[in-house]
């Protein structure tokens, strides 16, 4: 038998769905060895060019989503 996998969607700006989905994934595997964690928002444009809604679209998803689903486990 090869390695199982897990593919949940969910907004990463969403703690309590983040907490959620890792619950999820310890119901489905019993423990969890391995989160690839890589959600990630891009913008291909200069800092000085980025509106601050997509720079908090950016930092929401790139930083706090990443520490959020850390954390979770």
């Amino acid at each position: 038998r090869g390695p199982e996998a897990l593919a949940l969607e969910l907004n990463l700006r969403d703690e309590d769905r983040v907490e959620e989905a890792v619950e999820e994934a310890i119901d489905h595997f019993g423990e969890v060895d391995i989160v690839v964690n890589n959600a990630s928002a891009i913008q291909l444009a200069n800092v000085a060019d980025l509106p601050a809604d997509r720079f908090d679209l950016l930092t929401d998803v790139n930083v706090r989503g990443t520490h959020l689903v850390a954390h979770a486990f």
